[in-house]
């Protein structure tokens, strides 16, 4: 078998795929023939250098990578890949999509506005801390909280304000939601049997980039 590990990518999350993809690499070959691939976007080129391989494993982060258009690629071309499929993608990736699938099952989910959509309701988040982050990004980039936010008062309007700004950097489309404080769990799914939880707790108080991805 003939793996191709597939890292890199255009999202803002480049770095870190960079840093999995080549750990994943050099596992993969203590035992098996593979090779690297740094996506750089072109789907011409990604079809040709994946004409040696019997499966790729999907190494990328966020963008492209994790949104489903590349697992779409990958099915319309009869690519095998690791993970999840296009749909599924597509839906996990995109928060706002997300949050409405858990809220039409009853799923508690925090509650929220749409940036530039909903804003006019933002005053029902008063008094209350807020989170505010792009709807289809990962690695925690570009988002903020605004402890006790306030529509009445200036500086945390200023906050969120520059908060938008800094989503902006990373998506258009962004979310603004009540935070909800309590411990940070996740939990995997192999082959549909569900893994154990495991609890996080980061140094920071925000469980962020610098938590996820750097030593220490």
């Amino acid at each position: 078998m003939i793996i191709c590990v597939l890292y890199g990518g255009i999202s803002s999350e480049r770095e870190v795929s960079l840093k999995s993809g080549i750990g994943i690499l050099e596992s993969l070959q203590k035992e098996f023939k593979a090779y690297g691939y740094d996506f750089n976007g072109n789907f011409k080129d990604l079809y040709e250098n994946l004409q040696k391989a019997d499966i790729v494993f999907n190494a990328l982060h966020g963008g492209a990578g994790e949104n489903g258009t590349l697992q779409l690629f990958f099915e319309e071309n009869n690519i095998a890949f690791t993970g999840s499929n296009s749909e599924s993608s597509k839906i996990a990736m995109n928060k706002l999509r997300s949050k409405i699938i858990c809220d039409e099952n009853s799923i508690l989910t925090p509650d929220w506005i749409v940036y530039g959509e909903d804003l006019n309701k933002i005053e029902k988040f008063n008094n209350k801390s807020i989170v505010v982050k792009p709807a289809d990004d990962g690695s925690s980039m570009g988002l903020s909280i605004i402890e006790n936010f306030n529509v009445n008062v200036k500086e945390k309007i200023d906050l969120l304000d520059n908060a938008i700004v800094k989503s902006k950097n990373i998506s258009k489309n962004i979310l603004i939601e009540e935070y909800i404080a309590g411990k940070e769990l996740t939990i995997s799914i192999l082959d549909n049997k569900v893994l154990p939880a495991v609890e996080i707790r980061p140094k920071n108080i925000l469980y962020n980039y610098e938590c996820k991805y750097k030593k220490g």
